[in-house]
């Protein structure tokens, strides 16, 4: 396999495992509240500690990437995946599914930083925003196949087959990336002596530092409005089902909205402008959703550009990367970025939520991701006034910090 959209395939289909496996848990959550005799808020945690060891896990990960080389660093987080859902799935009491979360996780960081790597070894230069977008869009993607095909298979099986399904699925991720990627050419080859590894210079970690930044606060921007949009719909009088039902919408949309952000950044060569657009747009329907007559459909075109918008400049932040990295120096970058990003999207929500207590209503929250993207619009301007201060890496002191 040398074409570089099939490797791209390849690197979508493995990364929707992680997804698949991610979004088990919201999608047999009824079961694991009866089954394991928990309330919401330990779900709620049973759900974030797959996320957790990635700010651990990403920086050393990477590193080890660029010693060992990413294929063999995705083929063991990968097996850690497949550890991890048998662990969950053999779980007869909330501490040993905990413990399935946290070591799934944990293979989970590495696959993410690795996979990135790929992507950005096989594209530098060549169409990345639209790359990596699709790459992106592998997120939502394993997570609604997850929500549309595991309920139905905990209805008719046990959480044992459900997890031990996506445990199954991690499995056959690992043969994938084992049997069919090859490196990308003119990649740096992985050097297994005995060195110190590439570390980052000074501009590298600033630059990276504030696309993270950037880049997280346009996911929690999402998150925030997909956790806290049904309660509010429930609270202005729908019913549970029919604010679930209208709130989907704009996952959907955003699932579209990610490579398609990426394709018109390449193919028009305004990723500024499709950014800050985005973002405005964001800014201003979200402002509108209290505005909005509960009736008609309104709130189903409204939802449906929110969820465009929001995903529209997820791969143009995140092709940034490559510009402020040095090739040799991308599987540390990366997972400096991922440990930034791990590290956001598990202290954002909670802190929205904690707003939405203290207003004493969900609209707070939802109003909380407008300044969560307006704050993302303005750090991806301060990168790009930090990229165009002087050459990307080139000809800066490659002296490590």
């Amino acid at each position: 396999m040398s074409n570089r959209w099939a490797i791209l395939a390849l690197l979508v289909v493995v990364r929707a495992t992680f997804a698949f496996q991610f979004g088990s848990v919201s999608a047999v959550s009824p079961f694991l509240i009866h089954d394991l005799a928990i309330d919401y808020a330990t779900l709620g945690t049973l759900v974030s500690l797959y996320l957790l060891p990635g700010i651990a896990v990403s920086m050393p990960g990477g590193i080890a990437g660029g010693r060992f080389g990413e294929q063999a660093i995705a083929v063991v987080g990968l097996a850690i995946m497949v550890l991890g859902g048998l662990m969950t799935a053999a779980a007869e009491g909330y501490a040993l599914a905990a413990g399935g979360r946290v070591v799934a996780g944990v293979g989970a960081a590495l696959v993410n930083v690795m996979l990135t790597k790929m992507v950005m070894d096989w594209f530098a230069g060549r169409e990345m925003a639209t790359a990596m977008a699709i790459f992106l869009s592998s997120w939502p993607l394993g997570i609604a196949l997850a929500l549309l095909t595991l309920a139905p298979l905990a209805a008719a099986t046990s959480l044992f087959v459900v997890f031990a399904t996506t445990a199954a699925v991690a499995a056959a991720g690992l043969v994938l990336i084992a049997s069919f990627y090859r490196r990308a050419p003119g990649a740096p080859r992985a050097s297994r002596e005995k060195r110190s590894p590439i570390r980052l210079i000074k501009r590298e970690i600033w630059l990276v530092a504030l696309a993270s930044v950037a880049f997280s606060f346009c996911s929690a921007a999402f998150v925030t409005l997909v956790s806290f949009l049904p309660l509010y719909l429930v609270e202005s009088g729908r019913s549970a089902a029919a604010a679930a039902q209208l709130a989907s919408i704009a996952p959907w949309a955003y699932a579209v909205g990610v490579p398609l952000g990426g394709m018109l950044a390449d193919r028009t060569g305004r990723a500024n402008a499709i950014v800050f657009v985005s973002c405005a747009v964001t800014v201003i329907g979200v402002g509108m959703v209290p505005l909005v007559p509960a009736a008609g459909v309104l709130p189903g075109v409204l939802l449906g550009v929110l969820g465009l918008a929001s995903a529209l400049p997820q791969g143009i932040i995140k092709s940034l990367l490559v510009e402020v990295l040095r090739p040799e120096a991308r599987s540390a970058g990366l997972g400096f970025h991922l440990t930034l990003h791990y590290a956001g999207l598990t202290a954002i929500p909670p802190a929205v939520g904690a707003i939405a207590d203290l207003a004493g209503t969900p609209l707070a929250a939802v109003l909380g991701a407008a300044v969560l993207m307006a704050t993302a619009g303005l750090f991806y301007w301060w990168t790009r006034v930090g990229i165009g201060r002087g050459p990307l890496v080139a000809g800066i002191s490659s002296s490590p910090s």
